[in-house]
């Protein structure tokens, strides 16, 4: 009599079992593996994006270009010639003054963005000559800046060297009578 075997007898597994899951376990790795390259590659590049030096300085200008905005008042901003300075008039915290005691002058100096912080004369509309002024760059390799001003609106455009960049535009209001 012939035995018959079955498959519950069987031990071990074929030689294409073996190749075919090892096929499968290969082309999975591949995947994540690829997946896992394109990842840091592109985590790379965001990272050199968010955290390159214009990327920092744009932030910054829009910062102390927001916060000058919102205290100054709506009734004087000094445009420059061709629109590529501003000077803003604002008082200090808690002040009850007529005239603004503070201005910021906001301008390019060759490459470097520049914001000038200085004290009013207390009867007039202009800068204090007798008191010490602060500037400060804000930002780095800028090609030009515009500004204008609409009603109580005030917008600045920011070009940066690298063509590469878009502009950096920050609009704001100003609040104060």
């Amino acid at each position: 009599m012939k035995t018959i075997h079955t498959l519950q007898h069987r031990r071990g597994f074929t030689l294409i079992e073996l190749v075919t899951g090892a096929v499968l376990v290969g082309m999975v790795a591949l995947i994540v593996g690829t997946l896992m390259v394109y990842g840091q590659k592109h985590w790379t590049t965001l990272f050199g994006r968010v955290y390159r030096q214009e990327a920092v300085d744009t932030f910054t200008v829009h910062r102390a270009f927001d916060s000058i905005c919102r205290k100054a008042t709506y009734r004087k901003a000094v445009l420059g010639t061709d629109n590529r300075s501003l000077e803003l008039y604002y008082w200090q915290s808690g002040s009850t003054a007529d005239i603004p005691e503070h201005y910021a002058r906001f301008y390019l100096s060759g490459t470097d963005f520049m914001i000038e912080y200085g004290r009013m004369r207390p009867d007039a509309w202009l800068p204090d000559d007798s008191q010490p002024v602060r500037q400060f760059t804000a930002a780095t390799q800028v090609a030009d800046v515009r500004f204008e001003v609409q009603g109580q609106a005030v917008q600045m455009v920011l070009h940066y060297l690298d063509d590469a960049l878009p502009p950096s535009i920050c609009s704001s209001v100003r609040h104060n009578f």
